[in-house]
C-alpha cells in the first residue's frame, strides 16, 4: 500500500482516499481526492467534500494518512 505525506509528495492526477486512525491500526475512509497538476488534493465526489465539511471528525485525536487507491489488477 503506498502513501503519501508531509514528506513524500502526492503525484500529480492520481486518486486517493484520505483516511483516519485513533490507533494506527484500524483505518476509516474520510474522503476521495484526486491530485491536480500541482500535487494538491481535489474532491473527486460531492459526498466527500459534504462528509468533510460536517467537521464532525475534526474533533477526534488521531492519525491521517493519504493511500492511492489501486486500480483495477493494480498493487
Amino acid at each position: 500500500m503506498r502513501e503519501c505525506s508531509a514528506v513524500r509528495v502526492c503525484d500529480a492526477a492520481t486518486e486517493y482516499d484520505v483516511q483516519f486512525s485513533t490507533d494506527l491500526d484500524a483505518w476509516s475512509t474520510l474522503a476521495k481526492v484526486t491530485t491536480d497538476d500541482t500535487g494538491k488534493a481535489v474532491f473527486t465526489d460531492a459526498a466527500s467534500a459534504e462528509k468533510l465539511a460536517q467537521g464532525t471528525w475534526v474533533e477526534a485525536t488521531g492519525f491521517y494518512r493519504a493511500v492511492l487507491v489501486a486500480e483495477d489488477g493494480g498493487e
